[in-house]
């Protein structure tokens, strides 16, 4: 869990945090929220597996079980936004710039 708020910490230094009930104004950027049921959302070899709120931007879209725990990539679905990243232990990394 992040011990102080997401916004105060540099983005390659974010950590995730996890939400007990789903309070969707509640989910700051990089907050994440575990989902009940899962292997009823989509492809059921990788199925939808959590809400997850952008870490950049707070856009919130849902991710897949290899996004959750395998390192899958992510790119955020904003039109202003456009990061990428993934989930690496209890860390968020993006993508380096090229």
């Amino acid at each position: 869990m992040a011990i102080q708020s997401q916004l105060e910490q540099p983005l390659e230094e974010q950590m995730l945090e996890e939400l007990e009930e789903w309070v969707p104004g509640a989910m700051d950027p990089g907050t994440i929220f575990v989902l009940e049921g899962q292997r009823k959302i989509g492809d059921p070899r990788n199925p939808y597996v959590a809400a997850m709120a952008c870490p950049r931007c707070g856009l919130i879209g849902l991710i897949t079980q290899r996004q959750l725990y395998c390192g899958d990539r992510m790119i955020c679905g904003s039109d202003t936004c456009s990061a990428e990243y993934r989930i690496n232990g209890e860390k968020i990394e993006f993508r380096p710039t090229q």
